[in-house]
């Protein structure tokens, strides 16, 4: 068979929430108790990931997307909601982390006259 022409359709596959449970174990050897530890990422006993962080600060900050709508667009796609505080939590260290890179910025805007 000789293909003569094709076409293509192009989709977004549908969202879905992964959660990934890490257990601690323990084991007594010798008289002593032995616990594992947790991944150093893991430091609570609920929390987001990396794509569930940068995803609500690309759209807070770039997008300007208001809490409510942010907690909505979560529902929508994945079919639950964060609340205000969870949110609030979340994005804290991404605006200390953007506070110095705004800082400099402002200083050398000045600095060249930009104003």
């Amino acid at each position: 068979m000789e293909i003569i022409q094709s076409r293509q359709v192009f989709d977004l596959v549908t969202p879905k929430r992964e959660v990934t449970e890490h257990s601690r174990g323990q084991i007594e050897c010798g008289g002593l108790l032995h616990r594992e530890e947790y991944p150093a990422r893991v430091t609570a006993s609920m929390q987001y990931g990396p794509s569930v962080r940068a995803l609500l600060t690309k759209r807070s900050v770039d997008h300007k997307m208001p809490l409510e709508q942010l907690s909505q667009l979560f529902k929508d796609l994945y079919g639950y909601n964060l609340n205000t505080t969870t949110m609030e939590n979340t994005l804290e260290p991404a605006y200390k982390l953007a506070e110095t890179l705004e800082k400099q910025t402002k200083v050398c805007l000045l600095a060249a006259r930009a104003f």
